[in-house]
């Protein structure tokens, strides 16, 4: 996950939530992150070996 979504995250939910409210939207952020990457990459042929998992 880049810096700037980390921020994004932390600088404009801090002040309403707990920590680990927090600590869990981060979690769920970096997952969807992570499956938007692997279909990007799919989609570009970089990763062909590996099948759509969604």
């Amino acid at each position: 996950m880049s810096i700037e979504a980390e921020n994004f995250i932390w600088d404009h939910l801090r002040p309403w939530h707990p920590e680990s409210v927090l600590m869990e939207t981060k979690a769920h952020v970096h997952h969807i992150y992570t499956l938007f990457s692997k279909q990007h990459e799919e989609k570009e042929g970089k990763n062909p070996e590996k099948g759509s998992q969604v």
